[in-house]
Order: structure tokens, then C-alpha cells, then sequence
């Protein structure tokens, strides 16, 4: 299939109004969270990581797939330990700035919480929605021996709250 301009700007400016802003949720699938300790006389050397990964699907089943990536630094602590970055679904692990056409998340990433926070916009004839909803997640985890565990929890819908336009 091939997409022409006016296809795409069809798609990023989506005529979608929104019946019932009481009854939001955003879907998300897939869920899984994955640490790799290095350890001391590791060959390479290596730093330890931390990567969550999951799609979430909005109430017009757009669908964007989402990851972030944070390590541990020389110090011992976590990069982004308290989990306030935001990360940008859809792109490169890095935080992003806002966009009027995009997911952000932030994660707790399993050391101090399993605290999930969502943010989306997407445009609409003539205006654009802004939705937002966080939770705690109860993953099952999965330990190992060779310094690398692996967590993932059920789908679910997340409620999520408009905001004022």
C-alpha cells in the first residue's frame, strides 16, 4: 500500500470527536520490563540497564509502540531513579520535548515503584485532545541467576483524564 501527502496529512489530522470524555481509556498491550546487572569483572565492562516496552492504543485505536531505556550510572544510582523523565513512544528511548501528535511516558522503573504515567495528544478537526491517567502496576517477575530478571503484567485500560482544551 502505498501513502500519498494528502493520505498522511488525512492521518495526522484525524476528524475524530469525542462522545463520552467520562469514559476515557487508554489500552495497553505487551507490557514487559527487563534489568541487566553487569558485575564486577564483567568483559566488557558494562553498565547496568533497565528497559520497559509496550504498545498503547487510543480510543480512535491509534497504536504506538513505546520504550525507554535508563542505566546505571558509574556513582551506583539509577538514571532517572525517581522516574519524573518523560520518554516520547514512537521514537528514540530518549526524553522529548511536548508534541501535538504523540505518547510520552514516565516509569518508575521497578526500584522504587511500578508507577506508570501517560500522556497523549493527537490533533482533531479543528482541535486537538490531550488525555493523561498514571497507575501502579503488579507485574510478575521472573529473577535469574546470570544477574537478569524480567517482569511483565496483563494487558489492561488505563482511565485516563481529558484535558481543558
Amino acid at each position: 500500500m502505498t501513502l500519498h501527502r494528502a493520505d498522511i496529512a488525512a492521518r495526522d489530522t484525524l476528524a475524530c470527536p469525542i462522545q463520552d470524555s467520562s469514559e476515557l481509556s487508554l489500552k495497553i498491550n505487551g507490557f514487559s520490563f527487563s534489568q541487566l546487572d553487569s558485575q564486577p569483572g564483567d568483559i566488557p565492562p558494562g553498565f547496568s540497564t533497565a528497559q520497559v516496552s509496550f504498545t498503547v492504543t487510543n480510543p480512535l485505536n491509534w497504536r504506538q509502540a513505546c520504550s525507554g531505556t535508563v542505566i546505571k550510572q558509574q556513582d551506583g544510582v539509577w538514571q532517572d531513579a525517581d522516574g519524573s523523565m518523560w520518554f516520547r513512544c514512537g521514537t528514540s528511548s530518549t526524553p522529548d520535548p511536548a508534541c501535538s501528535n504523540c505518547t510520552h511516558f514516565q516509569f518508575g522503573w521497578g526500584h522504587e515503584s511500578w508507577r506508570l504515567a501517560l500522556n497523549q495528544t493527537w490533533p482533531c478537526d479543528p482541535i486537538s485532545y490531550e488525555v493523561s491517567g498514571s497507575t501502579i502496576l503488579d507485574p510478575e517477575c521472573t529473577p535469574s541467576t546470570n544477574s537478569y530478571f524480567s517482569c511483565s503484567a496483563p494487558d489492561f485500560s488505563l482511565s485516563v483524564a481529558l484535558k481543558d482544551q
